[in-house]
């Protein structure tokens, strides 16, 4: 028990210690998260395009990643599952190949 307190007490002191000798940086984080909240409360519309930008540029580069692991993936059991890779590249070719009906002129 006395030598939890001591590991403690040691970590206490060395958050502390980095905290202390990096306290601009801290300071500028909070001042710059405290602007950048007023401002998407004042600017709903372009802080609520900020974030879509943001969610759907991480879900592209996740779904290339995804995509890209896949298919170097070759040292992995196969898998008989309904997603196995074979299915995964048929369903990715299929979507790949379907083009958008043409538009009707009125």
């Amino acid at each position: 028990m006395a030598s939890t307190n001591s590991d403690l007490n040691d970590l206490h002191r060395g958050m502390k210690s980095a905290l202390s000798a990096r306290w601009g940086l801290l300071m500028f984080e909070g001042v710059a998260l405290i602007v950048l909240g007023v401002l998407a409360i004042a600017a709903p519309f372009f802080a609520t395009i900020a974030v879509e930008l943001y969610i759907g540029w991480l879900f592209l580069i996740a779904g290339i990643v995804g995509l890209v692991a896949m298919f170097y993936a070759d040292d992995m059991r196969p898998s008989y599952g309904p997603w196995s890779r074979r299915r995964c590249r048929s369903a990715l070719a299929y979507c790949c190949s379907i083009s958008p009906a043409p538009a009707q002129q009125r």
